[in-house]
């Protein structure tokens, strides 16, 4: 979230960029010498092809174009960026092997990038290296070798050839590769969800862009196939709007993303992550952020999956990375100093820098893991998975998709549920403190709200009732809210009801003292339907009364003064409250 001062977690550092993968645009971290180090999240990217919406691809650099006397903004990590085409489905260049063993020195050998999300395993495996004495790995009777693997595709180029037993990746970028995967009889296994990125991730606008719908038409800065790239397709769909809708610009990178944002006032918005996101709006009134993943917390997720004939094989290995893991957890919690240091000595950056990097990733437990594998969660693994699989699918990266069923392996997380282990990691828990906000005023429309969805509710007339015989579509609609506001777990709700306006003229006619009358009835009734469907939504978010505003709108916001029936229906405004 926005503030005074740049987020306290919202730095993750990488030694630069260089080479781009060609052909496909995960977010790859390339490097290059820079005397000072640029702060990254989960990845970089870059790729190859015709840029969508004829967007130029000839690269940037410190002066990057724009229109004659616009401002050139303050706040980067970087000025220099590269412009790349659109790129397809990702293609690997290695052919499959076997994984090596050694069962008189087992070791995995698990790759990880620079992300603060590897917090618990390198806690408990203290440090990178195997074979330390105080790895808890130990006990389970193997080492883990913890590997710098930033580049996506060579993590996953690694896990198919058999130089390492798992791979690394939010699970957005694990739908992306499982098809190429699976036709070498490699589809990776899920077993454990790592963290929820909180913070680090996030969408800057000039002060002109007021809500993710008034994206439509507009130049949108980004690095392709990565977490920001999901993020804003994921956004734009909440809207119903799609890549289509707007033009995209790829960078090489998301710090590239900013920079081409900072330097060509012609592009509207960028997508890109910490510490960007902040000093951008911090520096310059002319910009502001739209989102981030504090408000849009359960939408990227960080996984690892395993080699499946590793974990056929080797099926105590894998509750032991997974057991050893939970433990880490509570390793990082107990000690986050101490888990700095072990970070910094791998990823080769300063204490300080690796303990600011800790706040942008929630580090998932037992029951968290519990509630993300749940089937029925609207934020879920399976939701997540088909959100990723159905987004990308449309815009073309990914051609035959992998169903959810084939990747993820419950087995390790609820054989220790079923032990009763770590009774003490409770899922989260996001709470805050709503704003004092006159809900109606433009300031607060203008100033808070990140998107505004419009759902169809059926009712009887002059009723508030919601009931499936009258609106047959309303288990469906309620489902749709109930997703939108999983995924905004930390962002307030405001559920506002309205009616059918065919009504207000006649009403009109009959006088001032009958229209007063009817209008404070009809405020009522927009109330009480407002109020029906917050109520229905508190029984999936227990505890959650504070995030949820119903507010009615009487017959003052109508949509259509023609076909009335198409104002019966709620509006949901997802709003920032920080």
């Amino acid at each position: 979230m926005s503030g005074t001062t740049i987020k306290p977690g919202g730095v993750i550092l990488i030694i630069g960029f260089a080479a781009a993968i060609v052909g496909f645009g995960v977010y790859a971290y390339q490097k290059e010498k820079n005397p000072t180090p640029p702060v990254t999240n989960n990845g970089g990217g870059s790729g190859s092809g015709s840029n969508n919406g004829g967007a130029a691809t000839n690269g940037g650099g410190t002066t990057g174009g724009g229109e004659a006397g616009g401002e050139v903004l303050g706040g980067t990590t970087q000025k220099e960026f590269k412009e790349v085409g659109r790129a397809g489905a990702p293609q690997l260049s290695v052919p499959k092997g076997s994984y090596a063993w050694d069962d008189a020195n087992p070791t995995v050998v698990f790759p990880i990038n620079i992300w603060a999300g590897w917090g618990p395993i390198i806690a408990a495996n203290d440090g990178f290296a195997p074979g330390s004495p105080r790895s808890v790995f130990k006990k389970y009777g193997f080492n883990v070798e913890l590997r710098l693997i930033d580049d996506p595709v060579q993590t996953a180029e690694a896990y198919a050839s058999g130089q390492a037993h798992t791979m690394w990746g939010t699970l957005d970028m694990i739908a992306l590769f499982a098809p190429e995967l699976k036709k070498v009889g490699l589809t990776p296994k899920v077993f454990q969800q790592v963290d929820w990125s909180q913070g680090g991730d996030g969408i800057v606008v000039r002060s002109s862009i007021r809500s993710v719908k008034d994206l439509a038409g507009k130049t949108i800065a980004l690095c392709q196939n990565s977490p920001s790239h999901y993020y804003i397709l994921r956004l734009l769909a909440d809207v119903g709007l799609s890549h289509r809708d707007v033009n995209f610009r790829f960078t090489q990178t998301a710090f590239g993303a900013s920079a081409l944002f900072a330097q060509d006032p012609r592009v509207h918005a960028c997508v890109s992550w910490a510490p960007d996101i902040y000093t951008l709006t911090e520096t310059n009134k002319s910009v502001r952020l739209l989102s981030t993943t504090a408000d849009a917390a359960n939408v990227i997720a960080d996984v690892w999956a395993a080699r499946p004939d590793f974990a056929s094989d080797h099926p105590d290995v894998i509750k032991g990375l997974v057991k050893g893991i939970f433990e880490g957890v509570d390793l990082l919690a107990q000690n986050p100093d101490r888990v700095a240091a072990l970070m910094a000595s791998g990823y080769h950056f300063p204490v300080d820098e690796c303990k600011g990097m800790l706040g942008d990733a929630y580090s998932t437990g037992l029951a968290d893991n519990v509630q993300f594998f749940d089937k029925g969660n609207a934020a879920g693994f399976a939701a997540t998975w088909e959100s990723a699989v159905d987004l990308y699918g449309k815009y073309g990266a990914v051609a035959n998709p992998v169903s959810a069923d084939e990747v993820l392996d419950t087995s390790a997380v609820m054989g220790l549920k079923g032990e009763n282990a770590f009774p003490h990691q409770t899922a989260q828990k996001i709470g805050f403190t709503p704003p004092k906000l006159d809900l109606g005023s433009v300031e607060m429309s203008e100033s808070e709200e990140i998107l505004r969805v419009t759902h169809r509710i059926q009712f009887e007339a002059n009723a508030s009732k919601l009931d499936e015989k009258v609106d047959p579509t309303l288990p469906d609609t309620l489902k749709k809210i109930e997703s939108l506001a999983k995924r905004f777990s930390g962002a307030m709700i405001i559920i506002e009801g309205n009616v059918d306006t065919s009504k207000r003229s006649q009403f009109n006619a009959m006088g001032a003292r009958v229209m007063a009358k009817m209008s404070e009835r009809v405020q009522q009734l927009s109330q009480e339907r407002a109020d029906s469907v917050r109520a229905a939504l508190l029984k999936k978010f227990p505890g959650e009364d504070n995030r949820f505003v119903a507010i009615g709108n009487g017959w003052d916001n109508p949509i259509d003064l023609v076909h009335h029936e198409k104002n019966r229906r709620v509006d949901v405004r997802v709003v920032r409250v920080e």
